[in-house]
């Protein structure tokens, strides 16, 4: 039988080896015990520990240390917890899911519809296509989530600006913003979820999200940059309106390709 052990250069890059160890990928010296079930067990485990624990570490701290996922990015400390972008997709995957129950559905724009307008356009259209109402509605509802789910991660590329803008010269790179706005996005996700389970919709959209972000950005702020409560406490207020602007173009372009579809396609396509 061949000898692993033998076998004195690394199997992924063919580095000699000197240690266990390759010191320029950093794999690890094959043996053949590690073909064994024990050893898969016991890796299998050792993963699951270890990402699961990042997860959680991660959205603890991203949700009762606002910035201090942010600020520990900027320092070069990132394989302590999940990548930005990572942590992002988790979050916006549970708010899709979670408010496409109650706010992201067609019946909330529906029950905001004070003059009847959408109303009456939504029994044209069914008149047209010869439908019925609940028809026309589902079909809104699903390419309103089909756009939504895209012009999401435009939002946050078009808010990371609001903070560039007003800390350009203290961090003059977009990309730095961009790594804030990825935490800020997924923590807005991740209390909108929640929340969405304890209020309704429009009680979310009124005070706790304007309030609850607004602290966020207030202690997040204060963590990155250290400056007077005063002065940040006015950088808050502006970001927040940063964000409310970003989700506003976001549902609202959303709204329209969802209902542009549905006249020009019709509710089969």
């Amino acid at each position: 039988m061949h000898d692993p052990e033998a076998v004195a250069a690394c199997r992924n890059c063919e580095t000699p080896l000197t240690d266990e160890f390759c010191s320029k990928c950093g794999e690890e010296r094959f043996h053949e015990h590690q073909l064994s079930w024990g050893h898969f067990v016991h890796d299998a485990v050792h993963e699951f520990l270890h990402v699961d624990g990042k997860i959680a570490k991660s959205i603890w701290h991203l949700l009762l240390r606002p910035g201090f996922l942010t600020a520990e990015y900027w320092a070069g400390r990132r394989p302590r917890y999940i990548r930005p972008l990572r942590l992002f997709l988790i979050a916006a995957a549970i708010h899709l899911v979670a408010m496409s129950v109650t706010f992201y559905r067609f019946e909330f724009f529906l029950s905001q519809d004070r003059d009847g307008g959408m109303h009456g356009m939504i029994q044209r259209i069914a008149d047209r296509t010869h439908s019925s109402k609940e028809a026309v509605i589902e079909s809104l509802d699903h390419k309103f989530h089909k756009v939504y789910s895209i012009m999401q991660y435009a939002a946050v590329l078009g808010f990371a600006w609001a903070p560039f803008a007003i800390y350009r010269r203290r961090r003059p790179y977009y990309l730095e913003h961009l790594i804030f706005s990825l935490h800020v996005y997924a923590a807005y996700f991740v209390y909108s979820s929640v929340l969405s389970r304890l209020v309704t919709a429009a009680q979310w959209q009124r005070w706790p999200s304007m309030l609850i972000m607004l602290a966020y950005f207030l202690f997040a702020l204060r963590l990155l940059y250290h400056e007077s409560w005063g002065r940040t406490f006015f950088k808050a207020i502006a970001l927040r309106a940063g964000l409310f602007l970003a989700e506003f173009v976001v549902i609202g372009v959303a709204l329209g390709s969802a209902i542009a579809w549905v006249r020009i396609g019709g509710i089969g396509h």
